[in-house]
């Protein structure tokens, strides 16, 4: 079943044949025993204050949450971090890495917590995938044999539980014309997160809001980008385009870097909701400082289609 998922992951993201092995080590870095296994490595993103981000992967319950280039950095990013260490071993941009551990990391999560809850043991068809990982990663056989020895010990002990197959994802609908909201050339923003959607020349878009300071995106848009989603699948000559904006207030150069990590949460979230990396594009905008109806109105990030 993991086959299944490195050949949509490898789709999804333009890797290639780099796909394997990135989960490869993905997931064996997650396993390492000598950092508290799963339940270790969650452990970062707690201790980080995002609970509630951890909380969303678990099992199939709710819809997870994808993490932010921000919130990766912080937690996999810092100094000989796991993604650096990923693109120096793999060849890959650093962006592309984290934007492909982003979208990977609430599918793995939620496949090797099966029911909602941490297992002391990964679910079996991660046993192979972890070694194959800690060989790639160079770090010796006696790490991968440690790994494998947790993982027989507890297949002796107990039948390891069923893990059910995911459900195949339900196609995107169409847009509705009757239903399309009006051009957003004039608009109420949220006055925190939030996502609205548009019209622009005929094609979908979406504003995306933030709080501030912040860099997570609303819950709300995997909902809301259906519409611009399924016009994607259904023109393949046209491309997202994702700008981010920031308000006014405080330092000019910290804000400018603000808006460049709001827009890059926005794409790692299109590509969880199925549009393919290579199909979206960062585009800083001449004046990412926007003085819009209101403060709120300004912090966020605009995506618009292309041809």
């Amino acid at each position: 079943m993991l086959d299944t998922l490195i050949r949509e992951v490898s789709a999804r993201l333009g890797l290639g044949d780099q796909a394997r092995p990135l989960i490869q080590m993905l997931v064996a870095y997650i396993a390492n025993p000598a950092t508290g296994g799963l339940s270790g490595f969650l452990d970062k993103f707690r201790s980080a204050g995002m609970d509630g981000l951890v909380q969303s992967w678990l099992g199939s319950a709710t819809t997870p949450q994808v993490p932010s280039a921000s919130q990766l950095d912080t937690v996999l990013g810092t100094g000989d971090g796991l993604l650096n260490k990923l693109a120096t071993r793999l060849g890959l941009p650093y962006d592309k890495v984290s934007t492909a551990v982003a979208a990977l990391l609430p599918m793995l999560v939620s496949r090797m917590t099966p029911g909602g809850t941490v297992p002391n043991v990964l679910p079996t068809e991660f046993n192979d995938i972890a070694r194959e990982g800690q060989s790639l990663f160079g770090m010796g056989q006696a790490a991968a044999a440690r790994v494998g020895a947790a993982a027989t010990a507890a297949t002796a002990s107990a039948a390891p539980a069923a893990v059910p197959a995911p459900a195949a994802p339900a196609p995107a609908p169409a847009p509705a014309p009757a239903a399309t909201p009006p051009a957003t050339d004039s608009f109420t923003a949220p006055e925190g997160a939030g996502v609205l959607e548009g019209m622009l020349q005929d094609m979908p878009m979406l504003r995306v809001f933030f709080d501030s300071g912040k860099t997570e995106v609303a819950p709300e848009f995997a909902d809301k980008a259906k519409a611009l989603v399924a016009y994607l699948q259904g023109n393949p000559d046209a491309k997202a385009v994702i700008s981010g904006f920031n308000d006014p207030t405080g330092d000019p150069a910290k804000n400018a870097e603000l808006s460049k990590h709001r827009a890059e949460a926005v794409q790692t979230a299109l590509v969880a909701a199925g549009v393919p990396i290579e199909r979206t594009a960062l585009e800083k905008p001449a004046d990412t400082t926007d003085t819009g109806a209101s403060n709120a109105a300004s912090r966020r990030v605009d995506v618009v289609l292309r041809k």
